[in-house]
């Protein structure tokens, strides 16, 4: 029997096995409680259940998903972000006005506004 993506099953099959899952010292199986999800019964008997295929992977140590951040691409930013923001705009009230669009952005505390100005300041540094 195959396994396939449930979102993309008429296009894109998997070519992966149960049989193939079930090699690790973990095991997929189908649930018999929930119609199109998996349980993973790992080696020590405890079991997780799994809304898809993909998470049932992961959880049972067939995939890897990396957390690598891809320096190659540049981060996209807003207009806004682009020509950046001044602490106040609302009298005594935390908030900071944006440059370009002159709206008017309700924050937290003063703290909070500090850091969004030195962040956005930091973030166009780092653009050019």
């Amino acid at each position: 029997m195959k396994a396939y993506c449930f979102s993309h099953d008429l296009f894109y099959p998997n070519t992966t096995t149960l049989s193939e899952l079930n090699m690790s010292q973990s095991t997929i199986s189908q649930s018999t409680t929930h119609n199109g999800a998996y349980v993973v019964t790992h080696e020590d008997g405890t079991t997780v259940p799994c809304h898809n295929l993909t998470t049932a992977k992961v959880e049972a140590g067939l995939l890897n998903l990396s957390t690598t951040k891809l320096d190659n691409f540049a981060e996209q930013i807003t207009v806004e972000q682009y020509y950046g923001c001044v602490l106040g705009g609302l009298g005594h009230t935390p908030a900071i006005t944006w440059t370009i669009t002159g709206r008017v952005e309700r924050v937290h505390n003063w703290a909070t506004a500090q850091t969004l100005v030195r962040d956005n300041e930091n973030l166009r540094n780092s653009l050019s």
